[in-house]
């Protein structure tokens, strides 16, 4: 079941590249809490981290679209159990 979950994952999920199509922006922002905060994402920190090997993703699930956009407001990723 894990194998066809992934699959279908995999049709319509994006690269981390078309993620940093636009998240690599460093003017990219979004208002959260009143608060105008960025969204950049810099390649060569993650490039670096624990992450690089990890699809965007597999993460922000809900980024998981068939096409660009995704949702302005995305979920929360929970951390807790991840390290």
């Amino acid at each position: 079941m894990f194998c066809t979950l992934m699959g279908i994952n995999a049709l319509y999920s994006q690269s981390n590249e078309d993620c940093m199509m636009c998240h690599e922006d460093q003017e990219l922002t979004m208002v959260k809490g009143g608060k105008t905060i960025s969204v950049f994402v810099k390649a060569s920190i993650i490039g670096k981290s624990v992450h690089k090997d990890v699809d965007c993703t597999s993460c922000h699930e809900d980024a998981n679209v068939e096409e660009f956009p995704h949702p302005e407001r995305l979920k929360v990723v929970e951390l807790i159990g991840l390290n």
